[in-house]
């Protein structure tokens, strides 16, 4: 087929399941979310049927729906590869290893930046309790009145500075640490990846972090076998050789930046809900190892967006498995970066339903699209984010997820003109990485 008519089968394919006057939800999920998720898992299937594997490790959250297509894909095919779900995530796996690495590591995790941390987010990132926020806020000489406010970057780094030096900070650190190991290492045992098998993960990506303290957990335990990754994106390299073998699908560090700063990894992941909350940890329950839940409630999911995209995943594989992986790819580029970076209100609409966070706590949930005042629009101008990047001050305001869905909805002049700010912004800062 060429790229035309794969295209043709995508939006035939689409329109077939979401029928007349679909809900914006259901559109995007049809137009947007089948085409890229099919054309993920159709890559990761069949790499890992070429490669010989013949069981995946799919990450919670993002790896539910995932995991589901993949699972449909690989028994239509007939291959024989099992999917598994790992009920996993960053505060899961991070803290159970901080007493296992370097000290310049945990440091670097614990105060690593967010799109609108606040003092409690980063003391939630170890599971701080109230009085624990509270004492360590008081050492970084932070208000109480002001553990919920969004923290600077200049402001965080004083907080680090001061933090990585106190030795009560440190110990109370270490000992949560210590006590998050025992159960983590006992799900990983419970769900085979200790058996000495290949682990091979499947996630959405962007740095590798996932797969390098998983790493660095299994080593603890014994693991000696082969560990590796299919992800949708990259933007780093591995940290380190022997964090395993790291594959991309949509982009990796060598893409031209150019198709990195017209993608939105957090529209992405929010095309990925699961029907649980996330991962928080792990814990014994008689003879068993569980998840342990955050106690934030569960946004975004609905069975019926599950069902659509699944839908419109197996007409395409009906129509376009065998075919060629890169024009698919180059077709689902095509429409992502259509959502992505030029979207219509609609289109937002269909997504602006999603609450999202970008840190690990999941400490700071906000809606991944929402209109914007001039005002605020103006902070997106180029030179003005040049110039906030050098306050040095403990103020600062909340970063938009999704910059160019705020603006599609926002009755804001000078749209475009924004727009390409934002978007020469992205560009010279993905240049550089």
């Amino acid at each position: 087929m060429t790229r035309r008519e794969i295209e043709e089968v995508i939006s035939r394919a689409a329109r077939e399941v979401e029928g007349f006057h679909p809900p914006a939800w259901k559109k995007t999920a049809a137009q947007y979310s089948a085409p890229a998720l099919y054309g993920f898992c159709d890559w990761v299937i069949e790499q890992a049927r070429r490669a010989g594997q013949k069981r995946l490790y799919f990450l919670a959250r993002d790896g539910y729906l995932l995991r589901e297509i993949s699972d449909a894909l690989a028994q239509a095919r007939g291959y024989e590869i099992e999917c598994r779900y790992l009920y996993a995530s960053r505060l899961a796996w991070r803290l159970p290893a901080w007493h296992l690495i370097g000290k310049e590591e945990t440091i670097q995790q614990i105060f690593s930046r967010a799109y609108g941390a606040a003092p409690r987010a980063v003391f939630a990132r170890m599971r701080a309790s109230e009085e624990e926020c509270r004492r360590f806020a008081a050492a970084a000489g932070i208000a109480f009145s002001a553990l919920d406010q969004v923290i600077s970057p200049a402001a965080l780094r004083r907080m680090e500075l001061i933090l990585r030096n106190d030795v009560e900070f440190m110990r109370v650190l270490m000992k949560k640490s210590r006590e998050a190991y025992a159960p983590a290492v006992g799900y990983f045992r419970q769900e085979g990846l200790l058996d000495g098998s290949p682990v091979v993960l499947v996630d959405t990506g962007w740095t590798g972090s996932m797969q390098r303290t998983l790493r660095q957990l299994l080593e603890s335990a014994g693991f000696h076998a082969e560990l590796s990754g299919y992800y949708f994106g990259l933007y780093q390299s591995p940290a380190e050789e022997k964090d395993g073998v790291y594959r991309a699908w949509y982009f990796d560090r060598e893409s031209p930046a150019r198709v990195k700063a017209k993608f939105n990894n957090n529209v992405l992941e929010s095309m990925l809900p699961a029907p649980h909350p996330m991962t928080a940890g792990y814990a014994y329950q008689e003879k068993k190892v569980v998840p342990v839940w955050n106690d934030r409630k569960n946004t975004g999911w609905r069975p019926g967006y599950e069902k659509t995209v699944l839908e419109v995943c197996r007409k395409l594989d009906s129509a376009l498995f065998s075919q060629d992986g890169q024009k698919l790819l180059d077709c689902v580029r095509r429409r992502m970066e259509k959502l992505c970076f030029a979207p219509g209100r609609e289109e937002v609409l269909g997504l602006s339903g999603c609450f999202f966070s970008d840190d690990m706590s999941e400490a700071c949930l906000r809606p991944l699209a929402g209109a914007v005042t001039q005002e605020e629009a103006e902070r997106y101008a180029f030179f003005r984010r040049f110039q906030n990047r050098k306050r040095t001050d403990g103020t600062a305001q909340a970063e938009l997820f999704w910059p160019y869905g705020s603006f599609a909805l926002s009755p804001i002049r000078f749209r475009q003109w924004y727009r390409m700010n934002v978007y020469l912004w992205d560009w010279l800062r993905l240049s550089r990485m």
